[in-house]
């Protein structure tokens, strides 16, 4: 996408927007900052916060014809700027840790639908547990 799309645009003068999941915008990130695949999963991507990427020709590069502008409000290892209210982006990576920590499943919502669904099994069965016995009905009476 990368190199078939987004920088033949760049490079003919085109603003390129890429709207996606948080998976697929975490690809596009760790190819264009040369993040580590052990590094690139502690990168937090929040929801609906736009993260604005500059870039520059780059003469010397074997893999790209364009390198990121470390933007002054980057927040590293990213050289991006998160779009944002003052604070907002620091509620909103609070808001999504607290989600993961409280909400069963979440913080594998990105994951296969084989994982995804053994998640959902897990949760039903702990609900079950949690329920213990069926209580009785009015019409058993």
């Amino acid at each position: 996408l990368w190199e078939t799309r987004i920088e033949k645009d760049l490079l003919d003068g085109n603003n390129v927007m890429v709207v996606a999941h948080a998976n697929s915008l975490r690809g596009l990130i760790k190819y264009v900052d040369s993040i580590s695949d052990d590094d690139i999963v502690d990168v937090s991507i929040p929801n609906g916060c736009p993260l604005v990427y500059k870039f520059e020709r780059s003469e010397n590069s074997k893999t790209s014809a364009l390198r990121p502008i470390i933007s002054p409000n980057a927040i590293g290892p990213l050289s991006g700027e998160f779009l944002e209210k003052k604070g907002a982006l620091r509620a909103a990576l609070a808001r999504e840790s607290e989600l993961a920590l409280h909400i069963p499943g979440y913080d594998i919502a990105d994951a296969s639908p084989a994982l995804r669904s053994l998640a959902k099994l897990e949760l039903d069965r702990r609900l079950i547990d949690l329920a213990g016995e069926p209580v009785a009905s009015l019409d058993d009476d």
